[in-house]
């Protein structure tokens, strides 16, 4: 029985001397695992690769074995990947980590994708020299796990906006840069009036088809600045950055205002409700989150009281 495929004892044939020692039947060892192995020398030239790589990359390991290690990194990489090289053979450096959770390394397929990759690196000394084997891990479906559950920890299920938790940080971070760039800052609070009939009458599934129309509108040209999110219920928040003063801001917002009350259909049914909005300016209003909130959120229960208008803080209903 054939203990390892004959194109890999051919590849490994033509530099037999660079690999320490091993037999077709201990490299063959290295097909079982999961991760890929890859053995390049000083010069970055792939001596070996394991079957691992060619799933990972899909180059045959034929094509792999004689070409320079650069064909897996992507060519914007490789001028660092080249300096690093050379540092690290020079060094003589130990066992190496590169990529995992706090920094991506790519990994370049044949078809030009590119796969985030956890890599270890370590020297092996032979009588002909220095080897390097790398030891890769595909981070992808780590990654959008940790994508997903980012977007689930800082995101609406049901809109897909950030949450009152992503908007709090971006508000503190627009807060920050106003200060730092002395500009002014917008907090609109947006409540909309009666939905709670509109769950009592039409059932919570019209009103979640109703909620993800507004979201969607809501979320439609903004500026790459501003943050709109879901609070909670039926309660938006939207934050605009660096805004030239209440004119604009009420411009803005009235177009906002008129684009939500626009009607909805869903589940055949046609949906409108009346929207509250409740403003608050930086630094006018309040130099801080709490106080800004405060006031963005008794500017909005005036324009309900009033209304069902737009209201500043602390001026009167404006409809």
């Amino acid at each position: 029985m054939e203990l390892m495929p004959r194109s890999t004892t051919r590849a490994l044939s033509r530099d037999s001397g660079e690999l320490p020692n091993l037999l077709p039947a201990q490299l063959n060892l290295l097909d079982w695992i999961p991760d890929g192995v890859v053995v390049s020398d000083t010069r970055g030239t792939i001596v070996f690769a394991n079957l691992s790589v060619e799933r990972m990359t899909g180059y045959r390991r034929d094509e792999l074995v004689d070409s320079s290690i650069e064909l897996l990194v992507p060519e914007r990489f490789r001028n660092v990947h080249r300096r690093h090289r050379a540092r690290y053979n020079s060094s003589h450096s130990g066992p190496r980590h590169m990529g995992g959770a706090e920094h991506d390394f790519m990994v370049r397929r044949k078809d030009g994708r590119e796969i985030a990759a956890d890599i270890a690196l370590g020297p092996v000394d032979t009588s002909d020299g220095s080897l390097v084997v790398s030891v890769i891990r595909d981070m992808t479906e780590r990654k959008e796990l940790e994508s997903a559950l980012q977007q689930r920890a800082l995101h609406d299920p049901l809109t897909g906006l950030p949450n009152r938790i992503l908007f709090f940080d971006r508000l503190k971070q627009a807060l920050f840069s106003a200060r730092r760039e002395r500009k002014q800052v917008a907090l609109v609070m947006l409540d909309l009036d009666g939905f709670k009939e509109v769950n009592d009458v039409h059932g919570h599934a019209v009103g979640d088809a109703f909620l993800k129309e507004l979201g969607v509108r809501l979320g439609a040209g903004l500026r790459g600045t501003d943050t709109v999110a879901r609070i909670g219920g039926d309660e938006f928040g939207w934050v605009l950055q660096q805004v030239a003063g209440q004119a604009a801001v009420e411009r803005m917002v009235r177009k906002r205002i008129r684009a939500l009350e626009q009607p909805v259909q869903a589940d055949r049914t046609q949906i409108a409700v009346a929207v509250s909005a409740g403003i608050s300016l930086y630094p006018r209003d309040g130099k801080d989150l709490d106080t800004l909130m405060r006031h963005a959120d008794a500017a909005m229960y005036t324009a309900k009281r009033e209304g069902r208008g737009l209201a500043f803080f602390p001026t009167r209903t404006r409809r």
